[in-house]
């Protein structure tokens, strides 16, 4: 029998190299998850988000409806387990972004990317303020792992109680970009939460419209806002970011400097 890689059951050869990097890099995110995060990123379409800083009110919301089918089959398992002591659980989650923002954010949470805004939370005061009137919360930051890796732990190591522990925040390695960080409420199904109540103006920091809005409809949106003392309401610099061009256009001045010296 061909050696295999005591970590994840992976050939010891052939594809070693590819799997050494992504143990590598599981390394790292393992470091990474471990600490709490400063600051949490909602990315949603506009008139949710407006929604949520009136009624200061962010919604939980089924994960059968999520589009990612993997993800829908862990929290299904993972509710379905606890149901063998509490036949009524039900789950409900709200997900959030702990990591920077890039393109991929700005595409895929609304139908038109002009429509995505992104909420800004501080996250200690989030977090700390996290009590359900009913039920529990779990939460924690998504552990990205890849298959053999985390069939592995439970056939092999004999760690299936750690995995069904944090079960609902398993996601598969591929979308490790997101760096998502989630809330869950679990809890019979009568007594299931309609949402996080928040005081927007004691965790809510920035709002980040779409850098694909003209500016015309960011200055309405902004108006319609209202102003809200301790929170900015910005437009996206993704795509235009004036601090960016600048340093490009100041690349080779000290070169054209010492020519024109030169010829002087």
């Amino acid at each position: 029998m061909a050696p295999t890689n005591s970590r994840t059951n992976a050939p010891a050869n052939g594809d070693n190299d590819r799997w050494q990097n992504t143990l590598a890099e599981l390394d790292r995110r393992t470091v990474v998850e471990a600490a709490p995060p400063h600051k949490l990123n909602k990315f949603l379409e506009w008139k949710y988000a407006k929604r949520i800083i009136e009624t200061g009110l962010i919604p939980l919301l089924s994960p059968e409806n999520w589009p990612d089918e993997n993800d829908r089959a862990v929290m299904a398992h993972y509710a379905q387990l606890r149901r063998q002591t509490t036949p009524d659980f039900t789950v409900l989650a709200s997900c959030f972004l702990c990591g920077p923002e890039t393109v991929y954010h700005w595409k895929s949470f609304a139908e038109k990317e002009e429509d995505v805004c992104c909420i800004e939370f501080e996250a200690k005061k989030f977090i700390d303020r996290l009590i359900p009137p009913t039920g529990e919360f779990l939460k924690g930051k998504v552990k990205y792992r890849p298959w053999a890796q985390l069939s592995k732990k439970v056939k092999w190591q004999n760690q299936e109680d750690e995995v069904i522990e944090n079960l609902p925040f398993f996601k598969r390695w591929p979308f490790r970009c997101e760096d998502e960080y989630r809330v869950v409420w679990g809890g019979d199904q009568g007594s299931a939460q309609g949402g996080i109540h928040i005081n927007v103006q004691d965790v809510i920091t920035k709002v980040n419209l779409s850098p694909k809005l003209p500016k015309q409809e960011f200055e309405a949106r902004k108006q319609a806002l209202g102003r809200r003392p301790g929170i900015e309401i910005l437009h996206s610099t993704l795509n235009h970011n004036k601090d960016w061009m600048e340093a490009i256009q100041n690349i080779g001045t000290s070169q054209r400097s010492k020519s024109k010296a030169s010829v002087s």
